[in-house]
């Protein structure tokens, strides 16, 4: 398939715009805003044009948004194509109105848009076996899109079966698979939780019947239980009211115990403190507390500080000399360092610009001619002039000669017709003489027939022959005189225009010159190019040094003169200021420290005082107490003695208060017979309880009754309290046993009346663990007709893989500069691994953003060449794959792309210099070409 035009009727920023593209590769070259990309998208819609169906595609709106014309309602584009087979095709994509979108055979006017209809519109991407979304992933390469190419990996996989199989369209395992899975999701479902599919129906259908049962189950055994429950709590309630008694006869016991202890230790106090309760005078407790005050004060007396360093009137003198704070800034502003370094950078890429300046260049006189001329005459020039064979002519000369013997007998009929064939004999030989070579030749050559006529039927078979091989040998001699002659005259009408024109009659010259001339309008160009960035930095710098002018205006600096002097003024300024407020800045500090010093002087004024009022009171103490001492230090001494011997009597004084105090609790305002009567009242209850409560529970026997033994050995009082607690635990126990029985004896009269069937509940379970085996069954069929069927899909897989990889090595060395030598490809999400320098396999899409697009560019044409399984040609249609690419790797992909052309037709688009450089050197054939876009978006123009 190849493309000979595409017309923008409405297209984008087009009107009536038609781009003629060669057979084998044409380079469409623009630089931006000149509707590169508006052509490339016009190209591939105008062969695949757009879906035609119910709701649109986000992807058709943005393109619609994209590319619809900038004013009028029409949106058209048209297409003439080849096939292979010779066919032509004129496609017309009405995007505005897709039901008038067609397809006619240019030559016989049949309307073929039946035989590659794909969702409503023509797609003449089914002549090759694809789609409009295959055709784009594979072919159609847009802008910065190179590796998208992974993305629609899914959307290839039936393409790739068909080319592997090469079998019907619609049998593919890709499509049984989604088949499969479709019936399968629908007819089987996983098992989620919110599937509503039959396999999770049939499970939780499964459960639920399995749960039923079990809790038919459960529930009849929660039964019987609650009436155990309740027979084992009221026997518990029973014995807990038999722990209850116990534990109250032991209380009673203890009772009667304790006070008959009392009892005992107030006869043992009441002869000892017969006189009444001990006394201490209170003189002595005075003087006790005024000696313990002040030895606590001499014991806390402070140490004396150490003052060093200058004091305080040194500090505030010090601080009185210091500058005061300065104004104005300390250090440059950013703002200001900031224009001044883009003041700098400004001169700077000025400066660098200047040594950059390319040199001049002086125009060749080629006296108007244009370099395609000058080439077209060095070819005129180089063309070579045939010669004429001259045993031709001599063969020639002896046949006249012999047919110059033979006389025709039959004069009188021959002269009638020998002078009509003489006259043309002549008139041709005039002819060619004089006039036109070719038609002199043809009439001088039907008059020798016609005398060749006569003579055969003058003179018979042997005249005949002689007439037939002058008449051939006529006819070659004319022939290659003719030809020797036409070379002659282009050469001598080249020379002759050369020689007018004053240039020199060379073709190597003349080539010479066409290049010289192309090298001049490259080098202009440069000039321009380099001019107008020259402007732009002058401005640039003009606009950086006002900047940073204002800026010192506002700071206070004198920009009058140089702005590197005023900011270095500024500069200084600022410094000064800054040592100035260092020196200023001390003033905080000394401040700080005269008030640390001023504070650290009084505190020893203080621990002096402090220290004489504790010598003070010491001596005080001591005289106080009728003793006496040298110094405030043995004063301290003879005071501690004292105090302590007024310790060891206070001792004596507590014990005794102590017991004394026993004995009236014990009494408790009553009298020993008191204390008699109430512990033999304590006594008989104690015996009235044990006997009621009879014998004792296990359990209280072990544990509880024990602490009888306790008593009787230690009289612990915190064992009664301890009592007291276990008789109202066990008050509460026995209480909360009694409602605990009969809460248990209601809730199992209550259960007995909803305990389910079992029965039915087992039935109910039979029948869905039946169904779920059924999805099952069904289920584990289809998984194993999956798996045959993926298995057949990676066998697929396995004989497209080798041959895309054959297409990527074919190209992969020359256009990575030999770096990666083999790649392997795999087919299900084209994946791209290369083989590296070091010998190890390395994915594409980790390697540098430029390197895998050039990977993916290759397996494009490798994808290309497989996938169109009917016979055509599939053509590439390329935008600006080209800009991630080193030169080396460029130039590689160029040749590549040249090689490519010559086996289908390829169209790139780009903007770049040196991709239109190697095309005007390497495009030399009326196959290849190269068109020129102008950024007002005009048509194209070939160069």
């Amino acid at each position: 398939m190849r493309i000979e035009s595409v017309t923008a009727v409405a297209f984008g920023p087009f009107r009536g715009v038609t781009l003629e593209l060669s057979p084998q590769l044409t380079i469409v070259y623009g630089p931006n805003e000149a509707g590169k990309s508006s052509w490339h998208d016009a190209v591939y819609v105008s062969l695949c044009g757009m879906r035609r169906a119910r709701g649109q595609l986000a992807e058709d709106r943005d393109f619609s948004k994209l590319r619809r014309p900038w004013g009028g309602d029409t949106w058209e584009v048209r297409a003439v194509l080849r096939l292979d087979n010779g066919r032509r095709i004129e496609l017309r994509q009405d995007l505005s109105d897709l039901a008038h979108c067609s397809a006619i055979d240019a030559d016989l006017g049949r309307d073929v848009a039946a035989e590659i209809l794909n969702e409503g519109t023509p797609d003449a991407a089914r002549w090759l076996g694809l789609d409009r979304r295959s055709f784009l992933a594979v072919a159609c390469v847009r802008q910065a899109e190179i590796q998208s190419l992974v993305e629609d990996a899914d959307s290839l996989q039936d393409d790739l079966q068909r080319a592997a199989a090469s079998a019907a369209r619609d049998a593919t395992a890709s499509e049984a698979i989604a088949r499969l899975e479709g019936f399968q999701r629908e007819q089987v479902g996983q098992d989620l939780r919110n599937s509503t599919k039959p396999l999770r129906r049939a499970r939780v259908r499964a459960e639920e019947a399995a749960a039923a049962v079990a809790s038919a189950r459960e529930k009849h055994a929660e039964w019987l239980g609650l009436e155990a429950q309740a027979r084992q709590l009221a026997e518990k309630a029973d014995d807990w009211d038999c722990k209850l008694r116990a534990l109250r006869a032991l209380h009673a016991r203890q009772e009667a115990e304790s006070w008959t202890a009392k009892l005992a230790r107030a006869r043992v106090l009441a002869p000892v403190y017969a006189e009444g309760q001990p006394t201490l005078a209170p003189d002595n407790i005075k003087l006790a507390d005024e000696a313990a005050a002040a030895l606590s004060l001499w014991a806390s007396r402070p140490e004396l500080p150490l003052l060093t360093g200058p004091s305080a009137a040194d500090i505030r003198a010090e601080i009185q000399k210091l500058p005061p704070m300065p104004s104005g800034d300390q250090a440059p502003r950013a703002e200001v360092l900031g224009a001044m370094k883009a003041y700098e950078q400004a001169a700077l890429a000025v400066r660098l610009h200047q040594t950059q300046r390319p040199p001049g260049a002086a125009v060749p006189d080629a006296k108007g001619l244009t370099p395609d001329q000058l080439r077209e005459l060095a070819r005129d020039l180089e063309a070579a002039v045939p010669q004429v064979d001259s045993g031709l002519e001599i063969a020639h000369r002896e046949a006249r000669h012999r047919h110059g013997q033979i006389r025709s007998l039959r004069l009188q009929r021959s002269i009638i017709v020998g002078a009509s064939t003489t006259a043309a004999l002549l008139g041709g030989v005039a002819l060619w003489a004089l006039w036109n070579h070719r038609v002199g030749a043809a009439l001088a050559l039907a008059g020798i027939v016609a005398l060749i006529c006569v003579a055969v039927r003058s003179r018979g078979k042997s005249r005949e022959q002689a007439v037939r091989a002058s008449l051939k040998m006529e006819a070659q001699l004319l022939a290659q005189q003719g030809a020797r002659e036409d070379a002659e005259s282009r050469v001598n009408a080249a020379r002759g225009r050369l020689v007018q024109a004053g240039l020199p009659v060379n073709s190597i010259d003349l080539r010479n010159l066409a290049d010289e001339l192309l090298r001049t309008h490259s080098r202009r160009r440069l000039q321009d190019e380099w001019s107008m960035y020259d402007d732009k930095l002058q401005l640039e710098l003009a606009g950086a040094g006002e900047t940073l002018a204002q800026f010192l205006r506002d700071v206070g600096a004198d920009n009058a003169g140089d702005l590197m002097a005023a900011f270095q003024a500024y500069e200084q300024a600022c410094r000064s200021r800054a040592d100035q407020a260092k020196a200023s800045a001390k003033r905080d500090s000394l401040t700080q420290q005269l008030l640390d010093r001023e504070a650290a002087e009084k505190a020893a004024v203080d621990a002096q005082t402090r220290r004489a009022d504790a010598g003070h009171n010491i001596m005080t103490a001591l005289a106080d107490c009728g003793l006496d001492a040298p110094d405030p230090g043995m004063a301290s001494e003879a005071l501690q003695r004292w105090h302590g011997q007024w310790k060891e009597r206070l001792v004596k004084f507590d014990e005794a208060a102590r017991g004394y105090a026993e004995l009236v609790a014990l009494l408790d305002g009553g009298t020993l017979g008191d204390l008699e009567a109430r512990t033999s009242e304590y006594q008989s209850q104690a015996e009235e309880l044990a006997v009621a409560s009879g014998p004792p529970p296990e359990e209280a026997a072990d544990g509880d009754l024990d602490q009888r033994g306790d008593l009787d050995q230690r009289g612990d009082l915190d064992q009664r309290g301890d009592l007291d607690q276990r008789i109202r635990a066990t008050e509460k126990t026995a209480s909360d046993a009694h409602l605990a029985a009969g809460s248990a004896a209601d809730r199992a009269r209550d259960r007995a009346q909803h305990i389910p069937s079992a029965v039915e509940a087992e039935e109910a379970l039979t029948s869905a663990q039946q169904e779920r085996e059924r999805v099952a069954r069904l289920k584990r069929t289809l998984d194993l007709t999956l798996d045959f069927l993926r298995k057949a899909e990676e066998r697929v897989h396995r004989d497209i893989a080798p041959h895309l990889a054959a297409g990527l090595r074919r190209w992969l060395p020359s256009v990575t500069r030999h770096r990666y030598s083999d790649a392997r490809v795999d087919p299900r999400d084209l994946s791209v691994q290369v083989l590296g320098p070091d010998n190890e396999w390395r994915d594409a899409r980790q390697l540098s953003h430029g390197t895998a697009e050039q990977i993916y560019l290759l397996l494009r044409v490798a994808l290309a060449e497989r996938l169109a399984t009917t016979g055509e040609t599939c053509p590439l249609i390329l935008d600006d794959v080209l800009v991630q690419s080193d030169l080396g790797r460029k130039r590689a992909l160029l040749e590549a792309v040249l090689s490519i052309s010559g086996d289908r037709q390829v169209i790139l688009f780009t903007q770049e210099d040196e991709v239109l450089r190697w095309a005007q050197t390497h495009l030399t054939t009326p196959n290849r070409s190269v068109v020129l876009q102008a950024p007002h978006h005009g048509a194209g123009m070939h160069a």
